[in-house]
């Protein structure tokens, strides 16, 4: 989906790059999409099994979702409806909030230059 708003221009490239970060991170940290739609743990067990580089993924998605959360509580179950899951922010809002596919676009930039600010990538 990143790339799908991103060709459209209905995000920015900053935006783009701050949702391919918290996609990033979520992979090295293990997550993985289902195919029912939801993600899981891939890797069971305590954190001496893990890599340096997922320990540093865990860390920053874990300061990451603070961060968002602060925000809103919807940002971080949205950020990853689209950044992991691939769905649309649109058709998220609609079967989480109610809210309409104009104002899931209002929500996404909101939480994605949130994100990027979060992560260096813009001021």
């Amino acid at each position: 989906m990143v790339e799908w708003y991103l060709r459209r221009q209905y995000i920015t490239v900053t935006q783009a790059d701050a949702l391919k970060k918290w996609q990033a991170d979520a992979y090295l940290a293990g997550l993985m999409p289902a195919c029912i739609g939801g993600y899981g743990q891939t890797v069971n067990g305590g954190t001496t099994e893990f890599s340096d580089m997922r320990v540093a993924a865990i860390a920053r998605r874990t300061n990451a979702i603070i961060f968002l959360t602060n925000l809103s509580r919807h940002a971080v179950p949205m950020v990853d409806a689209v950044a992991i899951n691939g769905k649309s922010a649109g058709r998220w809002i609609m079967e989480h909030v109610g809210g309409s596919p104009h104002e899931a676009m209002v929500w996404l930039q909101r939480f994605t230059d949130a994100l990027a600010r979060h992560y260096g990538l813009a001021r």
